[in-house]
């Protein structure tokens, strides 16, 4: 099989290297990481964050660049159709998660026709 990719770096240049300043959720970033999910769903890059550095699975860095932080039915669609689909060994529930997350969305009263705001029920 694939090695698991072993420096960020070089995805992170890739990146840029691709889409430049274009980082909207679902655009070219999403091109970028949607691939790699589907042709390794089960490899891992590391990644350095504010709790040091540690492993994610590609489909879980591409459901984080194509849907954002709080997307949860994207992340749902995502994450589910890599299980189901690509044979993504999802370790941690992130798709349940975040389809039971997503069935938690409730309308907030509107104001206003214009208002058309959810929030997550907690």
């Amino acid at each position: 099989g694939v090695r698991d990719f072993e420096e960020s770096i070089y995805c992170r240049d890739a990146e840029h290297a691709c889409c430049g300043e274009d980082w909207e959720y679902g655009g070219c970033v999403c091109d970028f990481w949607e691939p790699l999910c589907n042709d390794h769903p089960n490899n891992k890059i590391y990644v350095t964050g504010i709790y040091g550095r540690s492993s994610v699975p590609t489909c879980s860095q591409a459901s984080r660049r194509c849907c954002g932080w709080d997307n949860n039915h994207c992340k749902c669609d995502l994450l589910t159709h890599a299980v189901y689909f690509l044979d993504y060994k999802d370790k941690e529930n992130d798709a349940d998660e975040h389809c039971v997350a997503a069935t938690n969305i409730v309308p907030v009263p509107l104001k206003h026709p214009n208002d058309f705001q959810t929030w997550t029920q907690q």
